[in-house]
């Protein structure tokens, strides 16, 4: 079993530690809130699923992602898709921009990743506040803050 497949099965359990910006409050009676976090994902071209599969990733290009968390607590996706007609139906995706790609295929995608937190665990925050938080994966491909 590879590295990856072991990480996917795992990834429900691990978190990421991060910063972001309180972006969204909700009014009562609704509980929740969003959080946007500028988060690097990695990848590994000879890995990761292209979509359209002929297209050339460069620095400063826009994509969409879809990301899990490795067993380090970094972000990585297995699926780019340069044009937004080319997203499949039914997954989350987040846009990024392509950082880095270094000789050997691994690059990193500087993504605007929204995070989803109940109230009750920053009661006193105002939009645009910078929080310290925790993140897992939760359904849909969708990060949740857990502490």
């Amino acid at each position: 079993v590879s590295s990856t497949v072991v990480d996917q099965l795992e990834g429900a359990s691990h978190c990421i530690n991060t910063k972001g910006r309180i972006s969204r409050i909700s009014e009562p009676p609704k509980d929740f809130g969003f959080i946007v976090a500028e988060i690097p994902v990695g990848f590994d071209l000879r890995s990761v699923d292209l979509r359209p599969a002929k297209s050339r990733l460069t620095a400063g290009m826009v994509v969409h992602i879809d990301f899990n968390i490795d067993s380090h607590g970094k972000l990585y996706t297995e699926h780019i898709v340069a044009l937004k007609e080319e997203r499949l139906q039914g997954k989350s995706y987040s846009e990024g921009v392509i950082d880095s790609i270094n000789p050997h295929g691994y690059g990193t995608i500087m993504a605007d990743v929204a995070i989803y937190y109940k109230i009750h665990m920053i009661p006193d925050a105002k939009l645009l506040d910078v929080v310290s938080l925790q993140a897992k994966i939760v359904s849909q491909g969708r990060l949740s803050a857990v502490s």
